[in-house]
């Protein structure tokens, strides 16, 4: 009898012991690394979401790391050794490092996790994080859209006596030119106080805001998306794009950076119609059209070739050396799939979240003229990825320097055209 109370006793104590090692065991910790431009300098509103999640799941903690290039702290700390678990990271960027490996492929996680449901998306904006080569790579889950529609101050269509833009054959280069032209107004005195058309919400001739229409013209400024090795500036369709581009300038529709004396600038109420905007819960794009503006949102007009422009997903993807995948998978669809992650993203970030479920939250917090237009921009099938370039930084002021100096004619098109391809192919080949 001894005996068994003695068995006993140490059996539940050796239980007590096990339970007690259990309790105290480490959480995992989630590394997430961070691109401070994707989210501002306040991160509140993403620790917040953190919070709720470790309260909801006590054995996982989730660590923010806050980086202002994502890109060079994941090569250095991939090539370290010391990955992280998260990365928030948009799709153009995360292509590059999802074809070398380095970023989880979720295609099995996707179809065998019943959470999952790829209709839960608003068209288009899964497709921003799959690439399609000799297999599917599915290699992140987007948050936010972030895409490019055109965008339209109403009242001066009103005053003018115009009708709106309506997508159809009829909405292409050409008639956002003539509208253009017809929306710019002059002083008596010569200086513009209404421009009618620009290409990307500034006075920049920046590279990233008017490659597109060298998509829209049937070709690219490089020989391909991923790692190009050359450019293509000399090409039929870079020039149609160029000379379209550069004759909004000539003509005055649209401003310069370097502007006439006596122009108001490009600010508050004096654009008409803007081909490059982001459809947004706040209203930055009334920076362009103006404050009081009743503004009305389009898909992008029709090039020689077609519609499409770019379309970037920005979410989250999981490194492949993770060792928390099956946490990272739960964190990330957290941020993702559940509405009220998506509402307080939006609220925070201004962009249309990526789940259908919130276009409602969209419409109710959007000045918008119809948000099947924005759903037509978003979904349209001829949109495509930005070009990976290794470091578009320094590339990009190559390109936008010379640019610069055709616009304000200190540079002929075919001289500066060669000079890009010159310092490109030398550029790319490392």
């Amino acid at each position: 009898m001894h005996s068994r109370r003695t068995i006993c006793f140490v059996l539940v104590l050796v239980l007590a012991m096990i339970a007690g090692t259990v309790y105290s065991q480490e959480p995992i910790v989630l590394e997430h690394m961070v691109w401070q431009f994707m989210f501002g300098e306040d991160i509140e509103f993403l620790e917040e979401l953190a919070d709720e999640f470790m309260a909801l799941n006590p054995d996982i903690e989730i660590r923010l790391e806050i980086q202002r290039n994502v890109v060079d702290a994941l090569t250095v700390r991939t090539a370290a050794g010391i990955p992280p678990d998260v990365i928030a990271i948009s799709s153009f960027d995360a292509l590059q490092f999802a074809l070398k490996g380095i970023l989880l492929d979720l295609t099995e996680l996707m179809e065998n996790d019943p959470d999952f449901h790829e209709d839960a998306f608003i068209p288009g904006m899964l497709q921003s994080y799959t690439y399609e080569g000799e297999s599917v790579l599915r290699y992140g889950m987007p948050y936010q859209v972030l895409t490019w529609t055109a965008s339209y101050n109403k009242s001066h269509f009103d005053e003018a006596a115009i009708p709106y833009p309506e997508e159809g054959p009829k909405w292409t280069w050409e008639t956002a030119r003539e509208l253009g032209r017809k929306l710019t107004q002059r002083t008596p005195e010569g200086s513009t106080k209404q421009y009618g058309l620009v290409i990307d919400g500034s006075k920049r001739v920046d590279w990233a805001y008017w490659m597109a229409l060298t998509h829209q013209a049937g070709g690219g400024i490089f020989d391909k998306i991923v790692g190009p090795s050359s450019s293509n500036f000399q090409s039929q369709a870079a020039r149609d794009a160029i000379d379209y581009l550069m004759s909004l300038y000539d003509e005055g529709v649209a401003p310069l950076w370097v502007s006439e004396p006596g122009n108001i600038g490009i600010s508050y109420n004096n654009v008409s119609i803007s081909l490059h905007d982001i459809p947004s819960t706040i209203d930055n794009y009334k920076i362009t059209l103006g404050k009081s503006a009743s503004v009305g949102h389009i898909r992008q007009p029709m090039g020689p070739v077609q519609d499409g422009w770019f379309s970037d997903g920005q979410g989250f993807a999981i490194h492949s050396q993770s060792k928390n995948m099956d946490a990272a998978w739960e964190w990330v669809k957290f941020l993702t799939l559940r509405k009220e992650s998506g509402e307080k993203l939006v609220d925070d970030r201004s962009r249309i979240n990526a789940l259908r479920e919130n276009l409602t939250y969209y419409a109710e917090h959007s000045d918008l003229f119809t948000i099947q237009a924005v759903l037509d921009a978003v979904s349209n099938p001829n949109n495509v990825p930005r070009f990976v370039v290794t470091d578009p930084r320094f590339w990009s002021q190559v390109v936008n320097i010379q640019m610069q100096h055709v616009a304000t004619k200190q540079t002929g098109l075919e001289a500066a055209l060669a000079e890009i391809d010159r310092l490109s192919g030398g550029f790319l080949a490392h």
